[in-house]
């Protein structure tokens, strides 16, 4: 099971997710309430649409935290806003997310129940399943902040900052600089009059 965390088709990360495994999967595609599940009085069977669903779910997500049930797997999406778990039996799950803080905006996003494997709509079973939870975002988002790092001031005896200059020219431009005074001062002393 993958969970693709995204907000504007942005990568949300650090969003942290409760698995909970609340139906088993008969080969006919039946869900059948775990113990801790039967007395939430959810009806599996009479689940017709998605709004059927949706209420299920915010329904399951009440009984989980009367009765303080622990999930069977905590996942926090990565950098890329995805989230991965393999191994995970068949059945019915229930997806809980933390409100997750980020640059001044709060999202989150309602419960929603997985079937793994899911059924296709032209039969047969899909085991990789993805799910794309629907973020809301309160809050307004921080402006990015540059920093200007804070350069001090050069004190004596600090070198100079190099500006890419090579130094050797320096010392043959003063060398080849002394030769031409020297240059001219004996040319002068050659054209004075004795």
């Amino acid at each position: 099971m993958t969970i693709d965390c995204r907000y504007e088709n942005k990568p949300v990360s650090g969003m942290s997710f409760s698995l909970y495994r609340v139906a088993a999967l008969s080969p006919q595609g039946e869900h059948t309430l775990l113990p801790a599940y039967e007395d939430s009085g959810i009806a599996l069977g009479n689940l017709r649409d998605a709004a059927d669903w949706r209420k299920a779910a915010g329904q399951l997500a009440q009984w989980v935290e009367q009765q303080s049930l622990s999930p069977e797997k905590r996942l926090t999406t990565a950098a890329d806003g995805k989230a991965t778990q393999e191994g995970l039996p068949t059945g019915l799950y229930l997806l809980c997310a933390a409100p997750c803080q980020k640059g001044g905006c709060t999202y989150t996003t309602t419960p929603v129940l997985l079937e793994l494997p899911a059924q296709q709509a032209g039969g047969g079973w899909q085991y990789a399943v993805t799910a794309e939870p629907k973020l809301e975002r309160t809050g307004i988002p921080e402006s990015p902040v540059i920093v200007i790092p804070d350069t001090p001031a050069p004190t004596p005896g600090d070198k100079l900052p190099q500006t890419g200059l090579l130094q050797w020219p320096i010392t043959l431009l003063a060398a080849i600089g002394v030769l031409l005074v020297a240059v001219g001062c004996r040319l002068r002393r050659r054209r004075k009059p004795t």
